[in-house]
């Protein structure tokens, strides 16, 4: 299995990620279908495999496990006992219908698939399904996976030369082109070449955003870019650092799929993540160098 720790040796600046097996980590959440969808949309393009993985979380088991644990009504008026018996029937349930969810939609996208499960903390779950696969597709943050899997623990558990695809609620897989966003501190040659290589996958177009305020600093990431890509494409350069700047230059893109180094400035959590994909408009691809 591949290390999933930054002492796992650096990529090589001038190689691109190549897609071949997209990771799905689910659990009991039903908040995972757009992460799903997603997932199984950028397989179908880039021609990878899916891996979708449902988490069955260790703290639940230990939780029903506890004397004083009962289910409680939303109103508070009923309750009753919840055994260690009742947690695995619903969770083996949760599991079948995330099976049946992902057997539906990559039969419907023709896309190679499979299911597995697997049990433990949830961090430690969520590293070994990452180090399975260059892309690891995420759900929502009000699941429990995105809540529990800040930018923190996943710059400590990622593999280097691989990605997190966040796809929040209501962001669609549209099909506008790969932009790439290269910010102070990225290793551009990955970002880049990485670009070039999913949008040569999905038959898409790319574009690259340069993000900084000081002049030097956008020549240097320019130059940069020039001498990593491999064909030309469209720049536009953005020479204020904050979000809503940012957003602006991105989405006159109009972009399908938005690729950014994890370090970016305005991640710091699962929550800031969906916020910077919805304003992106697009889903985000956040690449660990």
């Amino acid at each position: 299995m591949p290390e999933t720790s930054n002492s796992a040796r650096r990529p090589d600046p001038d190689k691109a990620i190549d897609v071949r097996n997209i990771a799905l980590a689910l659990d009991c959440s039903t908040l995972n279908r757009v992460a799903l969808e997603t997932a199984v949309n950028l397989a179908a393009a880039t021609g990878a495999d899916l891996r979708a993985v449902f988490i069955e979380d260790e703290c639940l088991y230990s939780l029903a496990a506890m004397p004083f644990a009962r289910e409680i009504s939303f109103s508070g008026q009923r309750s009753r006992t919840f055994s260690s018996e009742q947690i695995s029937l619903e969770i083996k349930r949760s599991a079948d219908a995330a099976r049946s969810a992902v057997s539906m939609v990559a039969a419907r996208a023709q896309v190679k698939w499979a299911f597995d499960t697997t049990r433990g903390q949830l961090d430690d779950a969520l590293a070994r399904v990452g180090g399975t696969a260059e892309i690891l597709a995420l759900g929502s943050s009000r699941s429990r996976i995105g809540r529990v899997h800040s930018i923190t623990s996943l710059r400590a558990n990622m593999n280097h030369g691989s990605g997190v695809l966040v796809a929040p609620v209501a962001v669609d897989f549209p099909g506008g082109p790969v932009v790439a966003v290269i910010s102070p501190g990225a290793e551009v040659g990955i970002v880049v070449k990485t670009a070039e290589k999913i949008s040569s996958q999905s038959d898409r177009s790319h574009r690259f955003v340069i993000v900084s305020g000081n002049a030097a600093e956008r020549a240097a990431l320019h130059q940069g870019l020039l001498e990593a890509q491999a064909s030309a494409a469209e720049v536009s350069f953005c020479d204020v650092n904050e979000l809503p700047q940012v957003t602006r230059a991105v989405r006159l893109h109009a972009p399908g799929l938005v690729i950014a180094d994890i370090d970016y400035a305005h991640l710091d959590d699962a929550s800031s993540t969906e916020r910077v994909s919805e304003a992106f408009g697009a889903p985000l691809i956040l690449i660990q160098v």
